[in-house]
């Protein structure tokens, strides 16, 4: 009976130990499919957090790189308003200099008065050139001229030539005698006359002293230019006011002509030193249609300049 049993016992066991060798295979298979499907979910874990810390790594790029064009905008528009800055300051700087030119060149015409003013005797050269319809005339005049404290001729000694022929020369000293000489030849004749005559006054053609004062009374229709010797005054060829008076001191026969009838080109220089008129460069062309083919120049230098103390 107790064999039985055993055997029974034994064949129990066995049975139960096969079953368990039955069922670990499984189980093995089942724990390494569970294994795998873990290391498949690490992998899978470890993959997305690799992407989204790339994802992150671009992300601060990206970042970086908008705070660098941000700043370098910044930079920018901080030289784009420095630039604008010096633009306006140097547009300022050029308005002031502009202004101060003006009023620089207020009391430069000032002081040319007050040193011109001054003057008391004068040499004056002029060469005229008048060319007519049907002929040109060229002329010299010379006059040393001395005036008086109010500015009026007091002496001279003039001489005119013209290329026809023409000789005239004067003499008088009004400080000493009302009497004047006058020589004269005339065109075509040999023989000189000369007379003497009673002066009260003598009105030189230019006159030093009414060029100055047109110059200085009209100074806002010049244009001033500089170099290193001489201060040039230009007048231009729309400028109004002024030639008519330059004009009747050359042109008689054109002092009644209105000045917008007339073309005109001229030029005054002053030493830059000495504030002292030097030169006057003057071209004009009648615009009427009774003057037409009528043009004229001249040139005037200025020279033995003495002052009053």
């Amino acid at each position: 009976m107790k064999n039985k049993l055993r055997i029974i016992l034994l064949i129990t066991l066995s049975v139960f130990l096969l079953a368990s060798c039955a069922k670990n295979p499984d189980d093995n298979v089942n724990n390494s499919t569970t294994e795998t499907k873990v290391t498949e979910k690490q992998d899978n874990k470890k993959d997305t957090s690799t992407n989204e810390e790339e994802k992150d790594d671009k992300e601060d790029e990206k970042i970086e790189k908008a705070e660098d064009t941000k700043e370098k905008d910044k930079e920018k528009d901080e030289k784009d308003d420095e630039k604008e800055d010096k633009d306006d300051k140097k547009e300022d700087k050029d308005k002031d200099k502009e202004k101060d030119d003006k009023i620089d060149n207020k009391a430069l015409l000032e002081d040319i008065k007050l040193k011109n003013d001054k003057v008391r005797k004068v040499l004056m050269k002029s060469d005229l050139k008048d060319q007519k319809q049907d002929k040109v005339v060229t002329s010299k005049f010379v006059a040393d001229v001395g005036y008086d404290d109010d500015k009026n001729v007091e002496k001279a000694k003039t001489t005119l030539e013209t290329n026809e022929g023409y000789l005239q020369e004067i003499t008088f000293d009004l400080s000493k005698s009302d009497i004047g000489t006058v020589l004269q030849k005339f065109a075509g004749e040999e023989e000189t006359t000369v007379t003497e005559m009673q002066i009260e006054t003598l009105d030189i053609h230019p006159d030093y002293h009414r060029l100055i004062e047109y110059i200085t009374d009209l100074e806002d229709e010049f244009e001033i230019t500089e170099n290193s010797s001489s201060y040039t005054f230009k007048l231009d060829d729309d400028t109004e006011g002024i030639s008519d008076f330059i004009i009747s001191e050359y042109v008689e026969n054109l002092s009644e002509v209105e000045d917008d009838s007339v073309k005109k080109s001229m030029k005054i220089k002053f030493d830059k030193e000495t504030l002292l008129l030097e030169n006057v460069d003057l071209k004009l062309e009648p615009t009427l249609e009774e003057l037409k083919g009528f043009k004229i120049s001249a040139k005037s230098k200025f020279s033995n300049h003495e002052l009053a103390d």
